[in-house]
């Protein structure tokens, strides 16, 4: 099962280690002689190709540049970021992790901010994306999630949308509150679950708060996925 980790940094001091997430099997990986990791993955390219190779995941949400290697004897090659839609890290149990380019905004109709590598924690009729500060995978196949203000940011589009919007913050410290964390669900989230009535009034009756954004979305795929 692969193995998922949010990391807090504050300056340059490591403030905690938390385990954040499901435990997952190792990604095969390979290691070179400086200490980079190249994962088995796929190259999903904006034109609709794909390419499989050895490739380092996106170190922050906005890295312009991808290095991979054809194989792992292979010499170190780059591609523009722009040039690809998403990078899916294949794992040993077939699951996998998917970093997606995608453009973000804090409300409908806003407009969009240039695309960022996000982290696919939910995929299905709705998306679930975590951004992060950064990004990496230890030489054990450990995907670390590294928090630097003690915030995660959390964004939801449908298949068809262009736009993934905010829906919730989160301080990853379960005794911990953000302030306004729950605003962008109050805000964004009736519209955008709006099939979904009773889910909707569960979230305007503080039943569900930003806390609870993945089972929020998990019950919305579900719901639209029986219809």
């Amino acid at each position: 099962m692969k193995t998922l980790r949010f990391v807090l940094l504050s300056g340059f001091l490591l403030a905690s280690n938390i385990v954040f997430g499901q435990h997952w099997d190792r990604a095969p990986i390979y290691v070179d002689f400086l200490g980079k990791t190249y994962n088995k993955a796929f190259l999903n390219y904006e034109n609709g190709d794909t390419k499989y190779c050895y490739a380092a995941i996106p170190k922050t949400c906005n890295q312009k540049t991808i290095y991979y290697k054809a194989d792992a004897g292979s010499p170190v090659e780059e591609i523009q970021g722009q040039l690809l839609k998403e990078i899916t890290i294949l794992n040993k149990d077939s699951s996998v992790y998917i970093f997606e380019r995608v453009n973000q905004v804090l409300k409908p109709g806003d407009k969009p901010k240039e695309k960022e590598w996000l982290f696919v924690e939910i995929s299905g009729y709705a998306n679930l994306y975590l951004r992060i500060d950064k990004y990496k995978i230890d030489n054990q196949g450990t995907l670390i999630l590294i928090a630097e203000g003690m915030l995660a940011t959390y964004f939801v589009k449908k298949k068809n949308d262009q736009n993934a919007i905010l829906i919730a913050y989160q301080n990853p410290y379960p005794s911990s509150t953000v302030v306004g964390a729950n605003k962008p669900l109050k805000t964004n989230g009736p519209a955008f679950f709006a099939e979904d009535k009773e889910l909707v009034g569960q979230i305007t009756s503080g039943k569900y708060t930003s806390r609870d954004i993945k089972e929020i979305v998990n019950l919305y795929n579900k719901f639209m996925n029986g219809k």
